[in-house]
């Protein structure tokens, strides 16, 4: 009886042995550091979809994500990349180019895959840096400005700790003349010079560059814009109930390109060193903002918008 029973246990184990998928048995974990160069619903909703592609598509891989979502501070970004090496996170993803900048001047070795930000130049090329660009056609932008009122002087304000935001405003400088615009840009480096600003700013109109420290602070101070009857616009994700227009990159095509980057180099399929470009936007209007601004309100505008808010 002892010998059956021995028997059937042995068996049992062989058919359950047979019954386990092989790939349960070789799951190959893997430390991913993820840095938000700020804590802003841009970057939450390209972080989500980056996510949401990954499902069903990483057999035999299970990435282990550890978040970083520090202050928009060129120090805390480098406190936040120096503590996912500790853990030794083996790929670090980053958003927005101060994250970006700071682990370029940590020198980091592991893969590092960026998003979130308009095209830069990258100070230091190095062969483990892959991820995605944005272009926006910013001669829209002021195009779409001169429709929304008539305007003599444009602001254009940008972040100076965050690289791709400065060549942004420096690139919609560059284009004013085009449009017979008189333009000024205006560097802001944290909370207390946005508040500045935000304070003495006398422009018809302004242009918010893609920032992360932008993002996080205009809310505290949009209402002394409301109250000088200044239009806002920008081109970066998650400020469109802030501003008059958003012309901003297309979010899911972008974490597309970014989850595509983080299979290839998990699965070490191709080579790192890819930057990918999105150029696909959207146009949201905001039509209740407009109206209390005491704005035109363009139909061109209005029926090229993607989303109008009432």
């Amino acid at each position: 009886m002892r010998l059956r029973g021995f028997v059937f246990i042995n068996l049992i184990i062989l058919i359950l042995v047979f019954l386990i998928p092989a790939n349960t048995c070789s799951v190959r974990k893997v430390r991913v550091g993820v840095v938000f160069s700020s804590s802003i619903p841009y970057y939450e909703e390209l972080h989500r979809l980056f996510l949401k592609n990954l499902k069903n598509s990483l057999s035999g891989v299970e990435p282990e994500f550890i978040l970083q979502k520090p202050n928009p501070d060129p120090l805390a970004w480098s406190n936040a990349i120096r503590k996912l090496l500790v853990y030794d996170s083996e790929v670090l993803i980053l958003y927005g180019s101060g994250a970006l900048n700071s682990a370029l001047m940590e020198d980091v070795d592991v893969p590092v895959l960026f998003a979130g930000l308009h095209e830069v130049k990258l100070k230091k090329k190095k062969n483990n840096i892959s991820g995605v660009f944005t272009s926006i056609h910013l001669s829209s932008v002021l195009r779409y400005m001169k429709e929304l009122k008539r305007i003599s002087h444009l602001d254009i304000v940008f972040s100076e700790i965050e690289p791709s935001s400065r060549a942004e405003a420096e690139e919609l400088k560059g284009l004013c003349k085009e449009f017979s615009l008189n333009c000024s840009l205006h560097g802001i480096s944290d909370y207390e010079s946005l508040g500045r600003y935000s304070k003495d700013v006398r422009a018809d109109g302004v242009f918010l560059s893609e920032s992360a420290l932008i993002e996080k602070y205009l809310p505290e101070y949009l209402s002394g814009f409301i109250s000088k009857r200044i239009p806002l616009v920008s081109t970066m994700p998650g400020l469109e109930n802030s501003t008059v227009f958003t012309l901003k990159p297309d979010i899911v095509s972008e974490a597309g390109e970014l989850s595509r980057l983080f299979i290839d180099t998990i699965k070490k399929t191709k080579t790192t060193n890819r930057i990918v470009r999105v150029k696909k936007s959207r146009l949201t209007f905001n039509f209740g903002l407009a109206k209390s601004l005491n704005t035109a309100l363009p139909t061109r505008l209005i029926s090229s918008a993607d989303e109008v808010i009432k």
